[in-house]
C-alpha cells in the first residue's frame, strides 16, 4: 500500500516543482528588467547634460558647440585624443580632468594637471560636485556645463 501512495503524490509533487520554477524564473526576468530599466534611466539622465564651448583657445572649437556627455561612469577631458572630450590647446595636459557620474550627479575632478582645473573661477583640489551654469577652465579653453533638469 506503501507505494500507491506516492504514487497517487507524484502528480502533485510535479505540479509544485513547477510552480516552484516558475516563481525563480518571473523573479529573474523581473530582476533582470530592473536593472535594464535602472540604467536606461540612468544613461539618459546623465545624456541630457553637455558642455557648452565659451572660448574655444587654441583648442579650435567652435564657441556654441556643444560637447555631449554619455552615460559613462567616467569621462576623461584632456589634449590627447585618447581623452573622450579631445582639447587640444597647449595649456590643457594630456589628461588633465575628468567628469563623473556619481549618484545622479555630475562630479569634476582635476587629475594632476600642469595648469590646474578652474571652476567659477576657483581653482579645484578635490572632486567638485557641478551645476547647471558652472563654467570650467582647462588651458585657455572654457566651456559651460549644462543639463536638463527633471
Amino acid at each position: 500500500m506503501r507505494g500507491v501512495g506516492m504514487v497517487s503524490d507524484l502528480p502533485l509533487v510535479i505540479f509544485g516543482l513547477h510552480i516552484i520554477t516558475l516563481a525563480v524564473l518571473y523573479g529573474f526576468l523581473a530582476l533582470v528588467l530592473g536593472l535594464v530599466w535602472r540604467d536606461l534611466d540612468r544613461g539618459s539622465r546623465a545624456e541630457r547634460a553637455w558642455l557648452v564651448v565659451l572660448d574655444g583657445g587654441a583648442a579650435g572649437l567652435a564657441v556654441g558647440q556643444r560637447l555631449p556627455l554619455t552615460a559613462r561612469a567616467v569621462m576623461t577631458l584632456g589634449r590627447t585624443a585618447d581623452n573622450d572630450i579631445c582639447l587640444p590647446d597647449p595649456g590643457v595636459s594630456a589628461t588633465h580632468a575628468t567628469l563623473s557620474w556619481r549618484a545622479g550627479r555630475w562630479w569634476l575632478d582635476d587629475q594632476g594637471s600642469r595648469n590646474g582645473t578652474v571652476l567659477n573661477e576657483t581653482r579645484i583640489v578635490r572632486p567638485t560636485l557641478l551645476c547647471p551654469g558652472d563654467v570650467i577652465t582647462l588651458g585657455q579653453v572654457r566651456l559651460r556645463f549644462e543639463e536638463l533638469t527633471g
